[in-house]
């Protein structure tokens, strides 16, 4: 895990844990990309900087192509 590694840094980052739906239900997902692509915006605005941590590659297997689509789609608005 990544925490115990994040916790011994000198300035403990923020960590969000991003919940993504086990679902094959569109607006629900749909939904949580939204929500979720909306609390990572928020703080890049902000100007922190940003991490998703995940296993394998993180634009085929993970959800995070989803995520930064909804960003990018949010920022064009």
């Amino acid at each position: 895990m990544i925490q115990p590694i994040l916790k011994e840094r000198k300035n403990p980052p923020e960590i969000l844990n991003l919940v993504f739906p086990m679902t094959k239900e569109g607006p629900a997902l749909k939904r949580a990309w939204k929500i979720n692509a909306k609390k990572v915006a928020d703080r890049a605005k902000k100007g922190k900087s940003v991490a998703f941590i995940t296993l394998g590659d993180p634009m085929f297997y993970s959800t995070f192509i989803y995520l930064c689509q909804n960003i990018s789609a949010s920022s064009q608005k």
